[in-house]
């Protein structure tokens, strides 16, 4: 039922990318609300072999359809990851997801979004607080990269005179990595 789901969605990405609908918000809107029903299961489901087939999906969709991910998808990818996070038996699959994001060009420019970055901090953070060594390291990595992103961003926008929208969305994601 998991892996139709994946083929379900994954076939609903390509339909939405190939809409010509000028409103990149409402395909965004509509990636979210498809892919919701993965966050579901990992929030609801006692089963850690459903949610490893969760994962597993969430891993070929990102792989295989990068070129169409919008930011509604990027927050339930990271929700999920987050839930993945907190379960010893799905850390290093879910963390090879995060290496792969971050690793990517594609992938890495497509989350520098301020709404989408601020997502990104918290399964960095319970990443960073696995009992793996180096995927702890590795995250704390991701973190400071994150950080010095946002850094960049605030120096350079300081000199233009930045929307008050921009500062604040910067500002929450500041928050973010400093209470990480």
């Amino acid at each position: 039922a998991i892996d139709s789901l994946r083929q379900l969605s994954a076939k609903f990405m390509i339909n939405s990318s190939n809409n010509n609908t000028s409103f990149s918000q409402e395909q965004e809107e509509f990636q979210h609300q498809y892919l919701n029903p993965f966050e579901y299961i990992m929030a609801h489901s006692p089963s850690i072999d459903v949610k490893e087939l969760v994962v597993q999906c969430l891993e070929r969709i990102i792989l295989s359809k990068k070129d169409v991910i919008k930011q509604g998808a990027w927050i339930i990818f990271f929700d999920v990851l987050q839930y993945a996070a907190n379960e010893q038996r799905l850390v290093s699959n879910s963390f090879n997801i995060i290496k792969t994001i971050f690793k990517d060009k594609e992938h890495f420019q497509q989350i520098k979004q301020l709404s989408i970055l601020k997502g990104t901090i918290t399964p960095l953070v319970s990443f960073a607080q696995s009992n793996d060594l180096d995927i702890s390291l590795t995250s704390l990595a991701y973190i400071y990269k994150c950080a010095t992103y946002v850094s960049q961003l605030s120096i350079s926008s300081s000199n233009d005179n930045q929307k008050e929208d921009e500062h604040n969305e910067t500002l929450i994601v500041w928050i973010h990595i400093v209470t990480a």
